[in-house]
């Protein structure tokens, strides 16, 4: 049988492990928030025409010629939208990727 004293020790135990659990998560919030930012303001900086959806987690790309494309700036992953292949890397590699994918028609 359990004591009184060892159920105390691990709700204790479970407090802490939640607490820790809480702050790791605003802490990955905060660092996606942080991303999305600097992501999408990199994809600014080009000559590429998006829309951003979503509140901005989802930046359209639909260029005539270039494959049809969703990046999300909070993860630095996209998606071809046609061949249903998610890519990671970030902006600039994303940019690498789409600035040399000009055989696709739309």
């Amino acid at each position: 049988m359990t004591s009184l004293k060892e159920v105390s020790r691990m709700n204790e135990l479970s407090e802490q492990q939640a607490e820790h659990f809480r702050r790791e998560k605003k802490e990955k919030q905060n660092r996606h928030a942080e991303w999305k930012q600097k992501n999408t303001q990199i994809l600014l900086d080009t000559d590429y025409e998006f829309k951003a959806t979503n509140n901005g987690e989802n930046l359209v790309f639909r260029e005539k010629g270039k494959p049809r494309v969703d990046f999300y700036p909070s993860t630095g992953r996209w998606r071809d939208v046609d061949t249903k292949r998610t890519f990671r890397g970030g902006p600039r590699t994303f940019l690498k990727w789409y600035g040399g994918n000009n055989d696709q028609k739309n």
